[in-house]
Formats: structure tokens, C-alpha cells, sequence
């Protein structure tokens, strides 16, 4: 006997007054017990044999995200990126398909992604929450999640920039600069710091130096002085900062 799952999407656009005033676009599906659940990046012609199961792993997940986040700020600022949530293949090693398009096989795990949304042409997805499904759905692995209880942001992009700029630091687009250090300096960035709490980050004084080739790799070494702002109570401190990476030439 073929069973046959009806999905209803309502589409809707919401501006967020949590950073620019953007509409960003909102689907909300229907699981068959009617909980309704808002996802951004949702695929109307998606399909999956495994439709239920993915919101059912979003349902334990949302009660984790509940638990540690404001409840209205969760509600109105913390979505699932489908686009960005997959399944593991069978060995676990690796993901796979998009949340909403897999067909295969039972899946074992997967990853849920959530974004918390600041304007519509930079998302932050900063929370992953990775879920065995294989026998009972239970949460594994968390990123991104407070200690603490009852979370929330109190400190928007717009509050952030202005304190950055009165402390003299500035997004300099359309600077040759900005153009070479937007990618994770030049820019004002949300980060969840290894103290489990949310900070905004941006940089100045950005200086960067390649060390000796060696075939087609290299080191750069990039300094700047870096300003952090408490994103729940908009406490700041400064200090230098100092990375290296490999550069790899083609």
C-alpha cells in the first residue's frame, strides 16, 4: 500500500528589526500532527521519503534551543536553514543530501542548522545540532548553544555598529582593503565565543604578511586590532590579534 504525505507551505516575508530592515523569505510546513514549523531556504518542489522524520529531529532540537534562548527571541530571530541542514550517509562520515530532498534509505543522523537571522544577505549560522535518528531521536552534539537559560540578543547589528564606529572602528567597503579583508576581518561579524556567549567582532590596522613559498603553499600572517562586543550586554574590550593560515597558490 503507497502512502501518500500532503505537505501545506505558506510563504510569507518578515522584516527583522533585529538588524537591517530586510525582508527575508519564510516558509512554514506542516508536519501530519499539525506543528507548524517556520524554515528559511525551504525548497517548495523538495521531496524526501523521510519528510516526518526530518521534523521530528527538528521538534527534540527546538526543545534544546527552547531551554537556553529567550522564547520570544527564539521565535522571531532563530530559524532551520534547510539549505544548510543535511543528513549523514550510512558510514556517518560525511553529509549528504539536503534535509528536505533525500530519498534514500533511513538515515542515521543528522545536522540540523539554524541561522540566526540579521539581514537578508548575510545570515549567521552559528548553531548546529547533530541528532541519532537511527533507533530513538537523541541529541548527540551541539554548537552554539549558552549555557545559560533564557538567552537572548539584546545587542542588534545596527546598536553594534554604531558603538564600533564611536571606538573608530568601520566597515570600509569599496576600500581596496576591504576588498582583500572583508571575507572575515574588514566586516562586523557575529561569533559565539569559547565562553559560550555571543560577541560582534570587527577589525582595524590589518596588516598581512606571506612568508616564504614553498611550492604552491605559503603562510599569512594577519594582524589587527580587534574589538569585541557583548552581544547581550554590549560590554566591549579590545586587543591585538595575530592568525596564521596556509595559502595555497594556483
Amino acid at each position: 500500500m503507497k502512502i501518500v504525505t500532503f505537505i501545506l507551505v505558506f510563504t510569507s516575508f518578515i522584516q527583522l528589526s533585529f538588524g537591517q530592515n530586510e525582508l527575508v523569505k519564510v516558509d512554514t510546513i506542516y508536519s501530519s500532527d499539525r506543528i507548524a514549523h517556520r524554515i528559511i531556504n525551504y525548497k517548495s518542489e523538495s521531496k524526501s521519503n523521510h519528510f516526518e522524520l526530518a521534523l521530528k529531529c527538528k521538534v527534540k532540537a527546538d526543545s534544546l534551543l527552547k531551554a537556553h534562548f529567550n522564547l520570544e527571541f527564539f521565535n522571531d530571530y532563530i530559524f532551520l536553514d534547510a539549505e544548510g541542514s543535511r543528513w549523514y550517509n550510512v558510514n556517518n562520515n560525511s553529509r549528504t543530501t539536503e534535509l528536505f530532498n533525500y530519498k534514500k534509505e533511513t538515515p542515521k543522523k543528522v545536522e540540523l542548522v539554524y541561522s540566526i537571522l540579521n539581514k537578508n544577505s548575510d545570515f549567521f549560522n552559528l548553531i548546529e545540532i547533530t541528532l541519532d535518528c537511527e533507533n530513538e531521536i537523541k541529541i548527540v552534539n551541539s554548537i552554539g548553544i549558552p549555557k545559560t537559560m533564557n538567552y537572548k540578543i539584546n545587542i542588534d547589528y545596527n546598536q553594534a555598529m554604531k558603538i564600533a564606529n564611536k571606538k573608530g572602528f568601520k566597515e570600509n567597503k569599496g576600500s581596496e582593503d576591504y576588498e582583500i579583508y572583508s571575507a572575515d576581518l574588514e566586516s562586523l561579524s557575529l561569533d559565539f565565543s569559547y565562553k559560550n556567549n555571543y560577541q560582534w567582532i570587527i577589525h582595524k590596522n590589518i596588516k598581512r604578511k606571506f612568508g616564504k613559498q614553498l611550492g604552491r603553499c605559503s603562510s599569512a600572517t594577519t594582524t589587527s586590532k580587534a574589538l569585541f562586543i557583548n552581544a547581550e550586554s554590549g560590554k566591549t574590550k579590545t586587543k591585538k590579534s595575530k592568525s596564521v593560515r596556509s595559502v595555497y597558490w594556483f
